[in-house]
């Protein structure tokens, strides 16, 4: 400023939460049960705070609790669909070793 007084300016960016969980369970037919929690960046979107950028996290959630995967079957998970066409497909893919 005017008087030669010097301030420091400090930011934090927002931290990402992607914390994710997966949990299977194998029955007793061969199939699978199985749920996740997912929680993917996807990119930032860039903040004005007191004149400086700051970035914000954006996160996708994909949740699904208590599916069943038949290895026999199908292993489509949940497809997404945006003004009636497809915007996203999840496929369930679990191998035993």
């Amino acid at each position: 400023d005017k008087n030669k007084n010097f301030t420091e300016i400090t930011y934090i960016d927002d931290k990402a939460d992607c914390k994710s969980s997966v949990e299977i369970s194998k029955l007793r037919n061969g199939e699978f049960l199985y749920s996740y929690d997912l929680n993917i960046l996807d990119g930032y979107n860039i903040a004005k705070v007191q004149g400086f950028d700051a970035l914000l996290p954006i996160t996708m959630k994909m949740l699904r609790e208590n599916g069943i995967y038949d290895p026999k079957s199908n292993n489509v998970a949940i497809p997404k669909f945006v003004n009636a066409q497809q915007a996203q497909k999840e496929f369930i893919d679990i191998k035993v070793y």
